[in-house]
């Protein structure tokens, strides 16, 4: 006697293979969140500048913050603030001593 076999469903095999790749996306965009938290938490918390100036101007800039859970350093510079034609912005040293710690 022939046994009737259902052509239309999915077997137990491809069922789990199928549990075992959602499982790894998963696992990988959550490490890939994490991680990405992570390093922005030790960006932000290695120096933070806040400054408002224009273009060749001379302004304050004070940086708070941990460098990888060292000591707390705080200060203020003088500094003249440029921008490139791109939109980036860097700064000189005006001033001759450092950050206090």
């Amino acid at each position: 006697m022939k046994k009737r076999r259902s052509k239309a469903g999915e077997t137990l095999v491809e069922t789990l293979v199928s549990v075992l790749i959602a499982a790894l996306a998963f696992a990988l965009l959550s490490t890939a969140a994490v991680t990405a938290a992570r390093i922005n938490a030790a960006a932000r918390e290695d120096v933070s500048f806040r400054y408002t100036a224009e273009q060749g101007k001379t302004v304050t800039v004070t940086a708070e913050g941990t460098h990888f859970g060292t000591s707390q350093k705080t200060g203020r510079r003088n500094v003249t603030l440029y921008t490139t034609d791109n939109g980036y912005q860097y700064y000189t040293d005006t001033t001759s001593s450092g950050v206090t710690p």
